[in-house]
Parts: C-alpha cells; structure tokens; sequence
C-alpha cells in the first residue's frame, strides 16, 4: 500500500491514497468473489451456514453496485 501524506497520523492507515492500486484490486477480486457463492454450495451443501451467509454478502454487494450505477 502507498505511504500517506505527512499530515496523516503514522498509526492510521491511509485509505485511498493510490486511486490506481485500489482499483487493480478490487477488479482481481471481483470474479473471484462472484465464484464464491457457487463453490460454497458444492463444498459446504446449500443450507450450510457459510453457504448461506456468502449467498447474502454477493447479494448485498451486487445491489449496492446497482444502486451505485443507477445514481450515474
């Protein structure tokens, strides 16, 4: 992660600070995070509680990227 400007307190982490970085990870995790749901199912079993809670955690993300979208 890239260093923060100097009137950033050394003990708090910087958010953001290389726009470029954070994107580049974010588009790597991405298709691996929509596999999520599927792998869980054939691992775990459908009604398994990882399962069920990775099910819920795509689906938020996917209705906030939605959401996000429709406001452009």
């Amino acid at each position: 992660m890239s260093v923060c400007p100097t009137n950033f307190d050394e003990k708090v982490e910087c958010p953001f600070v290389d726009r470029k970085e954070f994107i580049e990870a974010y588009e790597k995790a991405l298709p691996l995070y929509r596999r999520a749901p599927e792998i869980a199912e054939k691992k775990l079993g459908q009604s398994h509680p990882t399962t069920i809670e990775i099910k819920s955690n795509y689906s938020r993300l996917v209705s906030e990227m939605n959401e996000k979208n429709e406001e452009k």
